[in-house]
């Protein structure tokens, strides 16, 4: 707390040369501020939280462009070693998500949702098989047809970038 009446003291005691001079200052600091935003929070580029690192205690983020349709990447907060190209998402999504590769259209539908952070209904999912967007695979055990929920993921990323552009 003793620096507290310090830093009173000085403001009071140089108040007009922080008056005078701060102006001039205070745009330089703005620009700063701007080009630092600009390269914290790109135009155009989505930026989001995946999940926690399966190799090491950092985070996962993706880095998705949607404005120039660049592939997109996903990299570790805490290890420039630790990234993901869109090949290998497959595989690093197998190992972050335990949710079996085939799935009714029920739990395609919540999956997806909660993937893609939108609404996706079971109905929806049923058009998509219907038209011959979604492979049906084998049913389950009593008889509900499954989807390959990797499959759905690429098809809807595609869909999403094709009605985008």
């Amino acid at each position: 707390m003793e620096c507290v009446p310090a830093l009173a003291d000085w403001m009071t005691l140089d108040a007009d040369w922080v008056a005078a001079h701060l102006p001039r200052h205070v745009e330089d600091v703005e620009d700063r501020a701007a080009d630092l935003e600009r390269i914290a929070r790109p135009a155009g580029i989505r930026r989001g939280i995946v999940a926690d690192c399966p190799h090491c205690d950092g985070v996962l983020v993706a880095w998705i462009d949607d404005e120039r349709q660049l592939r997109g990447r996903i990299v570790c907060t805490r290890d420039a070693g630790h990234s993901w190209e869109r090949e290998q998402w497959r595989h690093l999504g197998r190992v972050l998500d335990p949710t079996p590769d085939l799935l009714d259209a029920t739990h395609l539908a919540d999956w997806l949702s909660r993937r893609f952070l939108t609404r996706v209904e079971r109905v929806t999912v049923w058009q998509w098989a219907r038209r011959g967007y979604l492979d049906r695979i084998d049913g389950d055990h009593v008889g509900r047809p499954l989807y390959d929920r990797h499959a759905a993921a690429d098809w809807y990323l595609e869909h999403r970038a094709r009605r985008a552009g």
